[in-house]
């Protein structure tokens, strides 16, 4: 998650979710998102 973390701040065209979320990475972010939420969030 930190990874992806950083690879979005260093690309300013990645900062819109519209956007980012179409992307491989922004895929898995928001899957592991996701998992983390249903696992500590019940």
């Amino acid at each position: 998650i930190s990874t992806e973390a950083i690879n979005r701040m260093v690309r300013p065209w990645l900062k819109l979710d519209s956007i980012y979320y179409k992307t491989q990475g922004g895929k898995l972010y928001q899957n592991a998102i996701e998992t983390i939420h249903s696992r500590c969030i019940q």
